[in-house]
């Protein structure tokens, strides 16, 4: 046969597997077909593609239309593609699992840099650094009252919709309270109960009053162009329940008006149980409310 240019050859309009090619092996001629070109092999933990030598064109992996990945790295770095069914240990063990389905098992700081391990962390919690460790922590309790309390008696019942359950540890309670009543004449007390062993527990019961120079026990709702008011208050050191020591009010300025109050605490817990909130009316068959919205945080220290 006559040798003939290879640029004087037909172009073929599509290439496949069988299509056979020239190749020089160890100075030696011979052929390969496509399919043994392109042959990866099983047997292999990394298939390694140099970057361009400029730098400047982008390396693309596709399975079809799907962009598995891209990447356009600077002179000397590669992109390496892991076997998909390999164990991963990069970054020290802060990454584990496959390649295929990998997951994280620390983070990496931008300080130090410090290697941080995760360790244990359970539902509701925040993360929390211990040390090089990633440990779960006790965030913000927070509630939020969704449907009004009332009584009209002076035997005081427990604000049910803000009750929370805590364990041992060093707690701040906070309640935000929109409060009514349907008489100027009705005030309203207010207890701290907790269902579990505890040691200290102070907490008190602070609001906008009408006095200007003493105390008046009447909560003030708007004190709009009015001159400078005292904050009024009650405190407690003890849990109290149906007979709720935070209190009472005298009266309030104006019946049936939004008024705001705050109850405020701290409790040292060494036993599993529930802080409650307890609230009575000042007179009997009188009625007092704690509206919707009214909520609770509750910092762990």
């Amino acid at each position: 046969m006559a040798d003939t240019k290879i640029s004087a050859l037909t172009a073929a309009t599509a290439a496949a597997d069988t299509d056979e090619l020239a190749i020089n092996q160890g100075a030696v001629s011979k052929k390969i077909t496509r399919a043994k070109l392109f042959e990866i092999g099983t047997s292999f933990n990394q298939w390694r593609v140099g970057d361009n030598a400029a730098g400047a064109k982008d390396v693309v992996f596709k399975n079809g239309n799907d962009l598995l990945l891209r990447a356009n790295p600077t002179a000397g770095r590669t992109v390496t593609l892991p076997d998909a069914t390999a164990s991963l240990a990069a970054l020290a063990g802060q990454l584990g699992g496959t390649a295929e389905s990998p997951d994280v098992r620390g983070l990496r700081e931008t300080g130090t840099p410090t290697l941080l391990t995760m360790g244990a962390v359970a539902d509701g919690q925040v993360l929390k650094r211990s040390g090089s460790t990633i440990v779960g922590a006790a965030g913000d309790i927070k509630d939020t009252l969704t449907a009004d309390y009332t009584n009209n008696s002076t035997t005081g019942t427990a604000v049910s919709n803000l009750t929370q359950a805590l364990t041992a540890g060093t707690y701040r309670f906070s309640y935000w309270l929109i409060l009514r009543s349907v008489a100027t004449t009705t005030g309203a007390a207010f207890g701290i109960n907790y269902t579990g062993t505890h040691g200290a527990l102070t907490a008190r019961f602070s609001y906008p009053g009408t006095g200007t120079s003493a105390s008046s026990g009447i909560i003030q709702d708007d004190s709009a162009g009015a001159i400078d008011q005292l904050v009024e208050q009650f405190c407690t050191r003890t849990k109290s329940t149906t007979a709720p020591d935070l209190g009472p009010l005298t009266g309030f300025l104006t019946a049936n008006q939004d008024c705001l109050a705050f109850i405020e605490g701290i409790i040292v817990v060494t036993g599993s149980g529930n802080l409650e909130l307890w609230a009575a009316s000042e007179v009997a068959s009188s009625e007092i409310r704690v509206q919707t919205g009214s909520n609770l945080i509750i910092t762990a220290f």
